[in-house]
């Protein structure tokens, strides 16, 4: 599990750098672009949230057998939600690329393999019901914060152009 999350990490960091290269430039400043952190945070925040309200829902005949369910359904959120984005950027809001569809997808892949984690580390207990579904579900609010902050900001920054 460890070396593939540090694969991940080495095939994401090069996308993740680039993000030091972008500058948006305003009325009278320069700032960074934290544009690709972003996505890949609200990667790992959907990816986190779709398993945890899927395990929650599949809990009491959640079959512990099929390992693969709960990450398969973190990586499946991720993906539409990155498209949708770039989607909403392609009609004007801001700039579609295709790396930041890939970048939210790898914060949905790296959500997908911490799901796997979790699952190990909190075992169903006798009656069957997973411990892990708190966990999945605060860890995926905490890393939707920033993401919720930028959004908001970009919002604003749109807003502000069209006046």
């Amino acid at each position: 599990m460890r070396k593939a999350v540090c694969l991940l990490l080495l095939v994401a960091c090069p996308f993740l750098a680039a993000a030091q290269d972008e500058t948006r430039a305003g009325p009278a400043y320069t700032v960074q672009s934290p544009g690709k952190y972003l996505h890949f945070l609200a990667g790992m925040s959907l990816g986190m949230l779709g398993a945890g309200l899927a395990e929650y829902a599949l809990q009491p005949t959640y079959p512990s057998q099929y390992p693969l369910v709960l990450p398969s359904v973190a990586i499946s959120v991720a993906l539409p939600a990155g498209i949708a984005k770039e989607l909403l950027d392609a009609t004007g809001f801001g700039d579609a690329r295709l790396t930041d569809v890939l970048i939210t997808t790898a914060g949905g892949l790296l959500a997908s393999m911490m799901v796997g984690y979790v699952e190990a580390l909190y075992p169903a207990n006798s009656r069957g019901k997973s411990n892990s579904v708190a966990l999945l579900l605060s860890t995926s609010a905490l890393l939707a914060v920033p993401v919720a902050i930028g959004f908001a900001r970009e919002v604003r920054n749109n807003l502000e152009k069209r006046r």
